[in-house]
């Protein structure tokens, strides 16, 4: 669907690639931005695309991430198979597409069927967590997902995502206007910061505090911050956090103590079934390890005397 997008960007250059990048949002910065991922915060991509800190895929490549492109083209071509995509038309590493109707939306899929639907494809073994998937793929791919189709103007997407270099598990994904209007507002408010270069409130993931300690350090130092307003708010956070520890803290030592009588009820049985639930007792040997040495800043805020 050429009428809905435009190639902004097609090189066999990296660094030029890299460059076009940061004219725009990109469907792989979506879950971040919707709070889906941890690996990132919305200051990390503004700072990114003012050109304050390197683009993730100008980072050395990684032995996951060089084996992630090795086994691509193998698991798009199974997963045409399987899908019945007929020939996938293999978007190039280093291209760009723009949103015509939302200029600073952009995307590069894996594939595009001949009705112009993405393919995208993952191989997966570090970071899979089985609980994600219960209800098809996790959150994030398919924001990824949502973001590619609104580049597109395609009306669905065909997923694929081979785990552990084993098995591949696949499924077509519909156009979502609710994840869709989402993904508009956010990007849309961040596009129009970046413009304008003013950072965007914090969105409290934890890359976004070494990414505003970086930002502090360009600006001018103050005696008196006058910023009473965000003093208060912080107060108020932190009385609210400190009710929900207590909370916590009692919540999980009443589940101790009712696990404890569960284990007293079993006696010397290492498994037992109660109401539909299996109970299981084992023994874990905890192997002992070093925390690597690391430097890091950190913020302290103290009552004043």
């Amino acid at each position: 669907m050429p009428d809905h997008y435009t190639i902004a960007h097609s090189s066999t250059d990296r660094e030029q690639w890299l460059e076009a990048r940061r004219s725009g949002i990109g469907a792989s910065d979506v879950p971040i931005l919707l709070g889906l991922t941890t690996y990132g915060s919305n200051l990390s991509i503004y700072a990114q695309k003012c050109g304050d800190e390197p683009d993730p895929e100008a980072i050395e490549e990684t032995e996951p991430m060089r084996w992630g492109k090795l086994f691509e083209p193998a698991i798009r071509e199974e997963l045409a198979r399987r899908a019945s995509l007929g020939d996938v038309q293999v978007i190039p590493e280093y291209t760009v597409l723009r949103s015509t109707r939302y200029p600073w939306l952009c995307c590069t899929p894996d594939g595009l069927t001949a009705a112009g639907e993405p393919v995208e494809v993952k191989n997966i073994g570090h970071g899979y967590h089985e609980d994600e998937w219960d209800e098809g793929i996790p959150a994030k791919w398919h924001a990824q997902v949502q973001a590619q189709l609104l580049v597109t103007g395609a009306k669905r997407a065909c997923f694929g995502a081979c785990l552990f270099g084993q098995r591949l598990v696949w499924e077509w994904i519909e156009s979502d206007e609710i994840t869709q209007r989402s993904i508009i507002a956010i990007t849309q408010a961040l596009w129009e910061r970046i413009e304008r270069r003013d950072p965007p409130p914090s969105d409290g993931m934890p890359d976004a505090r070494r990414v505003a300690f970086a930002m502090a350090d360009v600006r001018q130092p103050v005696t008196l911050l006058e910023d009473r307003e965000s003093m208060n708010l912080w107060e108020t956070l932190r009385e609210r956090e400190r009710g929900f520890r207590d909370q916590l803290k009692h919540a999980e030592r009443a589940r101790r103590a009712v696990e404890d009588s569960l284990v007293i009820s079993m006696g010397a049985a290492r498994s037992a079934v109660c109401g539909g639930y299996s109970l299981t007792r084992s023994t874990v040997e905890r192997r002992g390890y070093t925390v690597a040495p690391s430097t890091y800043e950190q913020l302290k805020i103290k009552e004043a005397k």
